[in-house]
């Protein structure tokens, strides 16, 4: 079965929310009513799965029953997470919903409550954002023997043990959870797959949350993730040159970078989530107009992602009031054809960039990169439901991760793309390091799980890698005992394991640069950062020194942000999809920040080819000539599109009100005919006759 996009939604199906070019509906939340929902959306033809909260949800059967058979104390009570005060952590605002500790009694209980839903026939699970707060402190509720008398210290030793405990409990949590509900499905006959939809590391490292992260993808009971990039998570700020601010499209970059690699080191799908109105409601229509086009193009930069989540919570987006005002036609136009052109994209076949041609920068990052981030004492909890100037210039600070985005950010302003590795895929796939001629590696970020990380990268090396070492800074976690330091029996450091070994390889001055300036001064100071950019280009070979900048070529579709790639040739005519008048240009839009999205117009399209709509339906000849476009969408829908013909067209509509307005253009120079109108809701067909000289068009 084909299930190249899909949507998440709380609702039953409403034709307002009807998107055509979904493969894969999945219902959200597990209450009395799910099975009923799932019904509505197959019963319009859609294939239906669910997708359920790891660490909060709509549980009130769980949360409210007694522990240890006392009233006074609650599943609720033992199972909520709690900050360094002792105070429960909730969700958002919700008062009635604590972030979860991940436990063998809740992971019986979500396996319960499925297992009808897979008797019902439904058989994709998505198990959403296992997330435990760096900040909260040890629970009863984690499995025993985890716990311990300086578990909740801020010594390293033990708030490395607390985040890896924390990792690890929800991984037991989901492999728990999928091995029921998979063994429930096979005694019946039934293939059930199950799938995590997270946050990227980039995301959690800043809001410092600890999730499992590649410890659940690589699982053999996982079959699949749904990268989350969210337009609250990519507009984080992040500090360069001193100015702390969003930047949604670099960090978009990165967050779906990360994802991209998953999907080339352990070969599982990775769907792409862009979200066309993010969870604050404060903002203006423009405004989410403009991110959510930043955002989907960042995730086109990776031809490694072909799947793609169209729209979380069509719902909001598409009946919501917010400021006041429900979305604008013009902005539905541009989704909708946006939705329709990603199914397309993802058939598309690799992409072309000079990105890809020209070797990539990668900085090492893997699942313990969450657990070296600084505990904050306060009740500070960063999720991107409020404004940040909401929050204290050093709660601000925090949030910030210089310790990353210091190294990124001054490669990336400058058009070279940045690629967190996650190190544990090195491992499993030594070969995914042949796309990069550099890697950057600083221990503040990471640590190698095995010597085997470290052998990889001296093969890699010895293939004609280039390695630059970031090694000024406090690193939390230098002396914890680990397998570089016999366990704490010796005062060894990762980064001495690492040297020995490419010691006894010899040449590691050719190899290897190390850098003594803080991650911190990158960020703030603008000297410092382009030295270091200055610097680490200059162990790049000569041929790879220009910057490939943002622009990526799939099939027909260009995509793009910033300056234009010289090694695409842009020029020539082009539909431009972010604009609802789906106008045809001869470039992209100027400006040194604007992203983009074109189809382009080459002779060797044929006659009939509807190059973009808002549905993704296909012309069908005419029965006297020429073609037929038929639609049948609900009422008030904007309905709009550019079909290629080759020639002025003879136009006849049917089924549209004489008082309808509607809309229609011919453009000779791209031989192509522009059309929308609303939707009456009913059908509505488009004669596009063979034009017959002297004659106009027919209403």
């Amino acid at each position: 079965m084909k299930m190249d996009t899909l949507i998440q939604e709380s609702h039953a199906y409403l034709p307002a929310i009807d998107l055509p070019m979904t493969d894969l509906v999945l219902i959200y939340g597990i209450g009395q009513d799910t099975e009923a929902r799932a019904q509505s959306w197959r019963e319009r033809g859609f294939e239906v799965g669910v997708m359920v909260g790891l660490a909060w949800g709509e549980f009130p059967d769980f949360l409210q029953q007694p522990w240890n058979g006392t009233k006074e104390t609650t599943y609720g009570d033992y199972h909520s997470q709690r900050d360094c005060g002792g105070r429960v952590i909730f969700h958002g605002n919700r008062a009635d919903m604590p972030y979860l500790v991940p436990s063998e009694r809740f992971a019986n209980y979500l396996a319960v409550r499925l297992q009808p839903l897979v008797a019902a026939g439904i058989l994709h699970y998505v198990f959403e954002e296992p997330e435990f707060w760096h900040d909260a402190g040890p629970s009863p509720a984690l499995p025993i023997g985890l716990n311990g008398p300086t578990m909740g210290a801020q010594e390293s030793a033990g708030a490395w043990r607390l985040a890896l405990a924390k990792q690890q409990a929800y991984t037991s949590l989901f492999e728990t959870v999928s091995r029921q509900i998979k063994a429930c499905g096979h005694e019946m006959g039934r293939s059930v797959s199950c799938y995590v939809a997270t946050h990227s590391l980039i995301n959690y490292a800043q809001w410092r949350i600890v999730s499992p992260e590649s410890r659940i993808f690589r699982s053999s009971w996982c079959d699949g993730a749904i990268g989350q990039v969210w337009t609250g998570t990519a507009r984080t700020p992040a500090v360069w040159h001193g100015i702390r601010t969003s930047r949604p499209f670099l960090t978009a970059f990165l967050e779906f970078a990360y994802f991209a690699e998953w999907v080339r080191a352990w070969q599982k799908p990775v769907w792409a989530l862009a979200d066309p109105v993010e969870d604050n409601p404060e903002y203006t229509w423009p405004e989410y107009r403009t991110r959510y086009m930043e955002i989907v193009v960042a995730a086109l930069m990776h031809d490694s992602l072909t799947r793609f989540e169209l729209c979380p919570w069509p719902f909001r987006a598409f009946t919501q009031p917010y400021q006041a005002e429900r979305m604008p036609a013009d902005y539905q136009v541009v989704l909708r054809v946006i939705f329709s052109a990603l199914t397309a994209i993802g058939r598309a076949g690799p992409a072309w960039s000079a990105g890809a041609a020209e070797g990539r920068i990668g900085i090492l990052v893997d699942d313990n990169t969450l657990f070296h981030r600084p505990r904050y004492e306060s009740a500070m909890k960063y999720d991107g439901t409020r404004f940040d100037g909401e929050y204290s210039p050093a709660e601000q600070a925090v949030v910030s991760w210089d310790e990353f985005f210091g190294l990124a950010l001054p490669l990336l302003q400058r058009g070279y793309r940045v690629y967190p590795v996650p190190w544990s895929g090195v491992v499993d796939s030594p070969r995914l390091l042949d796309a990069y001629c550099l890697l950057i590696l600083s221990y503040q970020l990471v640590k190698p799980e095995s010597p085997r990380a470290d052998d990889v990268l001296v093969a890699w090396l010895e293939r004609g890698g280039q390695l630059v070492i970031h090694a000024q800074g406090t690193d939390l976690f230098e002396f914890i005992p680990a397998w570089w330091n016999q366990g704490g029996r010796t005062t060894a450091t990762a980064w001495d394991h690492l040297r020995r070994r490419l010691d006894r390889a010899g040449h590691l001055g050719s190899w290897v640069g190390e850098e003594h300036v803080t991650a911190a001064e990158l960020a703030r100071d603008p000297v410092a950062a382009e030295a270091w950019a200055d610097r680490v280009m200059g162990r790049l070979p000569r041929c790879w020194r220009a910057p490939p900048g943002f622009s990526v070529r799939r099939g027909p579709y260009h995509a793009g942000w910033g300056a234009v790639n010289p090694g695409l040739k842009e020029s020539g005519k082009y539909v431009d999809l972010s604009r609802a008048d789906l106008p045809v240009v001869s470039a992209p839009p100027a400006g040194p920040a604007h992203p983009y999205l074109l189809y382009r117009l080459d002779e060797g399209i044929r006659e009939g080819t509807v190059i973009a709509a808002t549905v993704p339906d296909r012309a069908e000849p005419g029965s006297g000539g020429g073609w037929r476009l038929r639609f049948n969408r609900p009422r008030d829908e904007p309905v709009a599109g550019r079909i290629r013909l080759t020639a002025r067209p003879l136009v006849h509509w049917s089924g549209l009100p004489a008082t309808s307005a509607r809309q229609e253009e011919w453009d000779d120079a791209s031989q192509t005919f522009y059309w929308r109108f609303d939707s009456p809701g009913g059908p509505v067909s488009i004669d596009l006759g063979q034009p017959v000289e002297g004659q106009g068009r027919i209403d």
